[in-house]
């Protein structure tokens, strides 16, 4: 089955029958999730880089009969034998480090967000390492491939769009309590880019047009860092508006809602696809009742949602070259991804 039929994708259906040799950067909780969906296809976890032999990293190791372990990633990189693939699921303040010893010798990389570095300082840092080298990075934003996103996008491309709506209620006050002070700088990259990348890889697979040029942000004093970016977004020479609304620590779920004159399609959570028909009209006690009629679909949850697809979609693209995904998160993607998260810093 391939995404761009616009039906459900099932995930565990999806094989790749060529025995490939990964190697795992980071031994934590990413790292567990990664190497189920590894094993799943009978690939092979060879190499494993952590910067300890810590109780995860020995279980790792032992589960997955890992044969080497390294402290360091670029020697892992020069070390016998070579592996097929990289993936990269240290912490947030080493993955710039380890983004870095990839682009250098332009290993096929999935590499986990968000990445503590300006838009600005990314695309430089692109430009100047890799040159004229075709990339093979992928960014680990898994929910494009929550496996109802194909069938929204395709029902995206028949509507009538008027308008697209952001709720993000991220729980900055949580992060900075768990992670530090030192996170503030990026905190809007490091949740929020969840929400911006899926939002801006589907309107690319829409063919929705939009400018960064065209945003007009504005700020509230009264609820903490609160900030509204509108976007005008052009969709078959009809101009609709994209309106994000950040509020932090507010207590309500993340929604991405997309409004047209056919149908309403709400992600909200963002694990949930509901497809709104219609308002259905009952009378009840001589009294009007109004019941949508809609369709709920939800992720499948064998694997951490979107990370069996996505694993596919990275070996696919990146390990055996073959025509580039559109669901795939270049890293040329989050330049623009991060050029919108600065708006709302």
């Amino acid at each position: 089955m391939h995404f761009r039929d616009g039906k459900i994708i099932y995930p565990k259906k999806l094989r790749i029958h060529k025995k490939i040799h990964i190697g795992i950067v980071g031994s934590g909780k990413m790292a567990n999730e990664h190497a189920k969906v590894i094993s799943s296809y009978n690939h092979s976890i060879t190499k494993i880089v952590s910067s300890s032999l810590s109780l995860n990293t020995q279980k790792l190791i032992k589960k997955y009969n890992i044969k080497k372990h390294f402290f360091d990633f670029e020697k892992a990189i020069k070390s016998s034998p070579q592996v097929d693939g990289w993936i990269i699921c240290s912490s947030w303040n080493t993955l710039l480090k380890n983004l870095k010893v990839s682009l250098k010798y332009n290993q096929p990389t999935l590499i986990e967000k968000s990445i503590p570095i300006s838009a600005k300082n990314l695309k430089k840092l692109i430009r100047n390492i890799s040159k004229k080298k075709k990339k093979k990075i992928s960014v680990g934003y898994n929910r494009n491939y929550y496996d109802f996103i194909p069938l929204l996008v395709r029902n995206l491309k028949e509507a009538k769009l008027d308008m697209l709506f952001m709720f993000l209620p991220d729980p900055y006050s949580k992060i900075l309590k768990k992670q530090g002070k030192t996170i503030k700088k990026y905190l809007v990259k490091y949740i929020t880019s969840h929400w911006i990348s899926l939002i801006y890889k589907i309107l690319v697979l829409c063919n929705i047009r939009f400018s960064l040029k065209g945003i007009k942000s504005y700020s509230s004093k009264n609820i903490l860092n609160s900030k509204k970016l509108i976007f005008n977004l052009k969709f078959k020479n009809k101009k609709i508006p994209l309106i994000i609304c950040l509020i932090p620590d507010s207590p309500i779920n993340t929604s991405i809602a997309f409004y047209s004159t056919k149908k309403n399609f709400i992600l909200s959570p963002i694990e949930n696809l509901e497809i709104y028909k219609k308002i259905i009209v009952k009378k009840k006690n001589n009294q009007n009742i109004y019941k949508p009629l809609k369709k709920i679909f939800k992720v499948d949850e064998t694997f951490k949602p979107g990370f069996r697809l996505q694993y596919f979609d990275f070996v696919q693209s990146c390990i055996f070259n073959k025509k580039k995904s559109k669901f795939l998160t270049t890293i040329e993607d989050l330049v623009k991804i991060y050029t919108i998260c600065e708006f709302m810093q």
